[in-house]
Parts: C-alpha cells; structure tokens; sequence
C-alpha cells in the first residue's frame, strides 16, 4: 500500500536541509566563517541527473502514546512562499513507500527563529528589486508513483523521479512597464529571492536563497481593482546551459550544520 500526503511548516534554516536534499538530490557544502562561538556553513543544492532521489523518514507523533511512521518517503513537489508579514512557508507533496506505529521518538529542535518577510530580498535581471512584494516558487518532481513490481509484497518497488519542473509566482508594484515588455517580448531574465535570518558570524548566518538565473514570464498581469495598481506575475525556469552543470534552479542554504 502507498502512502502520500502533504506537510505544510515554516522555514527554520536549521532544519531545512534535509527536505531541500530530498527535493534537489545533490548537495555540496563549504565552511564560509567561523569563531569561537559558531561555523556558518553554505549548503548548494542542485537537481541530480538521476531518477534515484534520496527519501525521507516521516513521523507523526498521534498524542504521545504511539506515532505513525512513513518510510521511504520521497518528495513529489515543494513549494516555498512568502508574504508580507509572515514567515516563509515549506508546503511538501510527499509519495511513501510503508508506514507502520512505533514508539514514538524525541525530537530535536534547532534554536533558530523561521525565517521572515522581515528578511526577504529579491532581484530581477541582477538588479535589486524592492517592486517584488511576495513569491511562491515552486519544484516539481513528477515522482512515477505506480511501480508495484513482483516480489514488493503489495508495497511500491520504486519512486523514479519525472521530469524536473521549476516555475512560480510574484506580486509586483507597479511602477513602470517593463515587466510586461519583458512578457510581451519572450525576453528570458533571471531571479533571485533570499531569506536571511539571525546573523552569526560577522554578515553571515542563517539564510535561504532560491537563484533561477534564467527564467521566462508566462504571464504580467495588472488588474484593474480598487487599490494599487500590481502586477501579479507567473513564470517558468529554463535551464541555464551555461551553468555547468546546466541547472535551472541553484538553492543555498546557510546555517550551522556542517554536512547533509
């Protein structure tokens, strides 16, 4: 029997790494300063060329008595939003593989606030924009979630990965027009969203950063409602063959883990 279903938190640095190595495949990591008191490390994430994605054990603690345990978990699709005022948002498409009730297990938490609006950034086309007001990107695995080969006992016997899809959404003010020239004219751009949160070590700490360095709009729409005039924008990723490796979406993490 398969399992699937959603999670929905907001975003610690500290305890983010492990959905985004599930999501991307491939990770390096960096020390980029230290003290005595603390190491900042850089994590990267990009997609592997693979259809093998590393999964995830999930548990549901049901009131402390026992916990549901999913295994082999995969991520289907992960979504990261943020808004004016509030914390960014991890919403995760998740494809199990068994669960079973356990003991439950105690966990651990990272000492770090989520990240917030507070500390959000963007650019556009390279440039700082402080026209973009909230995002939503989103990354698509398309997991193949029928594969019940011989042998597995009525569980799946595999969650190959699809084709990788990046695309999303923003809200723009609207003080000139050169969102929907760009729109009109198919001109690619490229985007960049960053999240940072307490600092540790001089000008780092924790932060989260999503560069799709080649992008196309779909959309630039301003509707005509009471109000300030916005843009509501929908594009897609290309992928960057000047990248190497080509890549449509890089993502860094910054916190004090030294490895994934």
């Amino acid at each position: 029997m398969a399992c699937s279903g959603a999670l929905s938190f907001e975003v610690c640095a500290s305890a983010m790494g492990e959905v985004l190595k599930a999501a991307f495949g491939t990770v390096t990591t960096t020390l980029v300063a230290s003290s005595a008191e603390a190491a900042v490390y850089e994590h990267t994430f990009t997609r592997c060329d693979s259809t093998s994605l590393p999964s995830l054990t999930v548990e549901q603690n049901l009131g402390g008595l026992s916990s549901r345990q999913v295994a082999g978990v995969r991520v289907n699709a992960l979504t990261l939003s943020v808004s004016p005022g509030r914390c960014l948002v991890a919403d995760v498409d998740c494809r199990g593989r068994e669960r079973a009730f356990v003991t439950p297990t105690s966990a651990s938490y990272g000492g770090d606030e989520p990240l917030h609006h507070n500390g959000f950034r963007a650019e556009v086309g390279g440039a700082d924009s402080a026209e973009v007001e909230e995002a939503l990107i989103r990354f698509h695995n398309n997991l193949v979630d029928n594969v019940w080969g011989a042998g597995g006992g009525g569980k799946l016997t595999g969650l190959p990965a699809g084709a990788f899809a990046v695309g999303g959404r923003m809200t723009m003010a609207l003080e000139s027009t050169d969102a929907e020239q760009m729109f009109v004219n198919g001109e690619p751009t490229s985007l960049r969203f960053h999240a940072a949160g307490a600092t540790l070590v001089g000008t780092w700490g924790y932060g989260l950063e999503i560069d799709l360095p080649r992008v196309r709009y779909f959309s630039a729409r301003a509707p005509l409602t009471p109000g300030r005039l916005v843009y509501d924008i929908t594009f897609e990723a290309l992928l960057d063959e000047g990248r190497q490796p080509p890549a449509e979406v890089i993502c860094r993490l910054w916190n004090t883990r030294p490895g994934y």
